[in-house]
């Protein structure tokens, strides 16, 4: 239970018991919860959705546009500031302590900001694609699927910095933390759209391999913001998804 509140307020904004003591370890075995707070998210934008849309009668583009600000609400940007810093770093420099420390400044870069136009706008297009009725499942299984990434990505690849409070998770993660959360991923994708939503359960992973082995070729390793881009990469990615399924179910 602890795990799933550590998990809750490490993620998003939401506050259950702001003084809950969080151990480096506690912290680090949370991430077996990282799904199940996907979920949470996405059944309060399923709930946005239907407000939005059945009692405000707003037109789909602005519906989609709020939702998309009411997740990144949610989650305080914390996925976006990483996604922003790791293409600033990688597209800055070449050599591995370059692109580390340039991914702690706090300065965001042009290239920086221009991913976070792209994805932000591919969120929105996308979510415009899927079929009416493949919404909802997709408004829950995108910030689902988001965060059973960063767990396949913590289990892949060893932590790049010496510290840092990502690494708890990168230490810590284990067989059973990634059991759990796949096992749990896998069941709701099922129960919402069947066995053929198996594809996106195959897609997400392999995604996460070939960057966590681009990330280990760049930086020897993984850190708290590459792990905010593998979140936010698979979200798009899960939007893409859901509009193919869109066409086949």
């Amino acid at each position: 239970m602890w795990g799933f509140v550590i998990a809750l307020q490490f993620l998003t904004r939401l506050i259950i018991n702001p003084n809950i003591e969080v151990t480096e370890k506690g912290l680090g075995k949370s991430i077996a919860f990282f799904p199940i707070i996907g979920c949470v998210l996405g059944c309060i934008l399923i709930v946005a959705n239907l407000f939005l849309s059945r009692i405000l009668f707003l037109s789909p583009l602005t519906v989609n546009l709020l939702i998309v600000i009411i997740l990144i609400w949610l989650t305080g940007g914390l996925h976006l500031d990483g996604l922003a810093d790791t293409i600033d770093g990688l597209s800055g420099a070449k050599e591995k302590e370059k692109i580390l420390s340039i991914m702690r400044d706090s300065y965001v870069g042009v290239m920086g900001v221009l991913s976070l136009i792209c994805l932000l706008g591919m969120k929105v297009c996308f979510l415009g694609e899927i079929q009416p009725e493949f919404k909802n499942q997709a408004l829950l299984l995108m910030p689902l699927m988001g965060r059973w990434g960063i767990v396949i990505a913590c289990c892949l690849g060893p932590y790049a910095r010496d510290e840092g409070k990502a690494k708890a998770f990168v230490t810590q993660v284990g067989v059973k933390e990634l059991l759990l959360a796949t096992i749990f991923t896998i069941v709701v994708t099922i129960a919402l759209i069947g066995w053929k939503g198996m594809s996106l359960t195959f897609l997400i992973p392999f995604f996460v391999l070939i960057l966590t082995r681009y990330l280990i070729a760049k930086i020897n390793g993984i850190t708290g913001d590459t792990l905010g881009a593998c979140c936010e990469c698979s979200e798009v990615l899960v939007l893409i998804g859901m509009i193919a399924l869109g066409k086949l179910l």
